[in-house]
């Protein structure tokens, strides 16, 4: 059976944002997995940002590159009350079937992020 057109394709996130620049919350790196098992290699991270427009909170992956600033230096930051604002780079959303939680959900995808001056 073929999957459904909409959950096998992968759209622009521009396309359900209209504003581009988000401010990060969190960064998690995601580990990667052999037979089921966490190895001490990192894919990438994830970064758990707020949009500047609309307020939606989402987790976007972004593989193989060093996170844009360390998770320390984020949360020193943020203790001090300073927000860091940021824009993801090509980045697109796909759709895929959660077995844990029965729904079909997000995956958010990007070539890469940037820092971005306040907003």
């Amino acid at each position: 059976m073929k999957a459904s057109m909409i959950t096998s394709r992968r759209y622009p996130l521009e396309d359900f944002f209209s504003e581009s620049v988000f401010v990060l919350t969190d960064i998690t790196a995601r580990r990667h997995f052999e037979n089921g098992t966490a190895t001490d290699q990192i894919d990438g991270y994830t970064y758990l940002a707020t949009n500047a427009g609309n307020y939606r909170t989402v987790q976007i992956f972004v593989p193989d590159q060093l996170p844009v600033i360390e998770p320390k230096q984020l949360a020193e930051l943020q203790e001090n009350g300073e927000n860091i604002f940021v824009e993801f780079i090509s980045a697109t959303v796909g759709a895929y079937y959660n077995r844990r939680s029965g729904l079909i959900e997000d995956s958010i995808r990007a070539e890469s992020v940037k820092i971005v001056n306040e907003k």
